[in-house]
């Protein structure tokens, strides 16, 4: 920190940085604190916390109440693709989908373990989807952990690039003219991320970004419909 900061951090030498999992535990990393008599730390001090967390509470449920709810992003997008392909059969392709969607979620949960700084904390999903191993309770990021994020970023692009491909290609058990397939599957797919339960992993919770890829490959895919029948430009999403 800077030393007009509101407390210095004073850490061990950046020698202890080959050890991931001690940079993220909070029981391992040699932290000491002082007490700054800086103006800002100071002024620090004088913060009321509790007053201030209610305050901010206060004016964000005024918020609430003032600003009208609107439907999630991925339901007005669901919504917008029903409507739009209403003449487009998918059902058939629905087990595919659901093939498809249990072997991306299986590579999803081992690289959550595989790339987690410590076996009994997994990474979340968000960690994994942003490509950032975020540090436990505030711990610093190292030079190892920077090197296992980009390893794990590598290894996760894979995982949706063949995803990908699966929904626009299909398996070895599709029909075989995989080109027309790719509209009707890429529905299903989102189909079954917004209609089927979500899966549960135990230590991480509800597995949701499955349909953020079958969102993007069927937008994807609408598109090239919409130009294979002479419609060109944007998408009116406005219309949503």
């Amino acid at each position: 920190m800077a030393e007009e900061g509101l407390l210095k951090i004073l850490e061990a030498d950046d020698e202890e940085e080959n050890d991931t999992v001690a940079a993220l535990d909070p029981e391992d990393r040699p932290f000491r604190y002082y007490k700054s008599e800086k103006i800002l730390g100071q002024l620090y001090r004088a913060i009321d916390e509790q007053t201030f967390l209610a305050d901010l509470h206060k004016q964000h449920e005024q918020l609430a109440k003032e600003s009208p709810q609107s439907p999630p992003l991925m339901d007005c997008l669901w919504d917008y693709i029903q409507h739009h392909l209403l003449t487009i059969q998918w059902e058939h392709n629905r087990n595919l989908a659901r093939r498809i969607r249990e072997a991306y979620e299986s590579n999803l949960i081992k690289t959550l373990y595989t790339y987690a700084p410590h076996s009994k904390m997994p990474l979340s999903e968000h960690e994994v989807f942003s490509g950032t191993i975020l540090g436990r309770l505030g711990g610093p990021q190292n030079k190892r952990l920077r090197e296992i994020m980009k390893t794990m970023s590598e290894r996760f692009e894979e995982i949706v690039e063949f995803t990908a491909s699966l929904i626009a290609k299909g398996d070895d058990s599709s029909l075989q003219d995989k080109h027309n397939e790719a509209l009707p599957t890429a529905l299903a797919c989102l189909a079954v991320a917004m209609q089927d339960p979500l899966t549960i992993e135990p230590r991480v919770g509800e597995l949701k970004s499955f349909r953020y890829i079958a969102a993007g490959v069927c937008l994807r895919e609408f598109k090239r419909w919409r130009e294979s029948l002479g419609m060109h430009g944007d998408l009116p999403l406005a219309q949503v």
